[in-house]
């Protein structure tokens, strides 16, 4: 699929769920926040920045609880291991988002606005020309 199909699709969406172990913050969540599609995320990354421009993102507690701690080994045990409270706190919130799915649709809908106006090209580029000229 071409990239404009892909966020034709995602777009269709009534939620889009990223359960990331160490990274919260990532094209397809940004992609979410564009279209006006709700979102699941794991409390790692960027998710709580995520939140504050979305209502309809909800933050799921991950499986590793201090990031600090995990090692090449540590990582590949817990991606190996069953996590049923993880798996249980994102059902749930997969049924908030279901009993909501209206209102949250609407909501993420009308926080595209300022997505739009924070991830725009422009906005982005003069960041990287003030990041460069003061060096």
């Amino acid at each position: 699929m071409d990239r404009d199909a892909v966020l034709d699709l995602m777009a269709e969406y009534d939620c889009i769920v990223l359960p990331s172990l160490v990274e919260g913050w990532s094209v397809a969540a940004t992609e979410a926040l564009l279209i006006g599609t709700p979102l699941i995320a794991t409390d790692v990354g960027s998710a709580f920045e995520l939140a504050e421009i979305s209502e309809p993102v909800q933050i799921v507690p991950g499986i590793a609880r201090d990031l600090n701690d995990i090692t090449g080994t540590a990582f590949n045990r817990l991606l190996n291991e069953d996590h049923p409270d993880f798996h249980d706190r994102l059902a749930l919130a997969m049924i908030k988002m279901i009993m909501q799915r209206d209102e949250m649709i609407q909501a993420a809908m009308k926080a595209t606005e300022r997505a739009h106006h924070l991830f725009s090209r422009e906005r982005m580029s003069q960041r990287y020309i003030d990041v460069v000229s003061r060096v």
